[in-house]
C-alpha cells in the first residue's frame, strides 16, 4: 500500500532500502532493544539518512525529574538503572547520556518534542543529520 514505507527484521536497516532517507521513524521500539542494539541502530540510522535527513523515535528515557520513578525496576553496583520488559531487564540511558551518544555518532540537532515530558517517561526525539 506504501512503496516507501519499510519495515525492517529487528536486527539491521535492509540494504533493499534506497537510500539516502528523508525520515526513519520508530515508535514504541528502542526500549525493548538491548544498548548494543539500540547503539547499532542509531549508527545505521545515520548511515542511511540523507544530510538533514530525519530521525523520529521514541523511548524510555531516565532524566533527573523521573529517575526515582519505581518503574525503574532495577539498579546495578555502576549504578545503571534497567526496566523489566518481557522477563529481560533493559537499560535504560539517561538523557544526557543519549545526547551524548547521538552527538558522538554525528547527528548536527537533538530535540525533545514531547509537549509534557517531566510527566512522563517515554520520550520522543527529533534528530537530524
Amino acid at each position: 500500500e506504501y512503496p516507501r514505507l519499510y519495515q525492517t527484521d529487528g536486527k539491521n536497516i535492509p540494504d533493499t532500502i534506497p537510500y539516502p532517507m528523508d525520515l526513519v521513524y520508530s515508535v514504541n521500539v528502542f526500549q525493548h532493544l538491548s544498548k548494543t542494539q539500540r547503539t547499532s541502530y542509531y549508527r545505521q540510522i545515520f548511515e542511511v539518512l540523507k544530510d538533514d535527513g530525519m530521525f523520529i523515535f521514541g523511548m524510555f528515557v531516565m532524566t533527573d525529574e523521573n529517575k526515582n520513578w519505581p518503574c525503574w525496576s532495577t539498579k546495578d553496583v555502576e549504578g545503571n538503572y534497567y526496566c523489566n520488559f518481557f522477563r529481560q531487564l533493559t537499560k535504560i540511558d539517561h538523557i544526557n547520556d543519549l545526547y551524548k551518544e547521538l552527538s558522538d555518532i554525528g547527528y548536527s540537532s537533538i530535540e525533545q518534542i514531547n509537549p509534557h515530558s517531566d510527566k512522563t517517561h517515554y520520550l520522543t526525539f527529533k534528530v537530524i543529520k
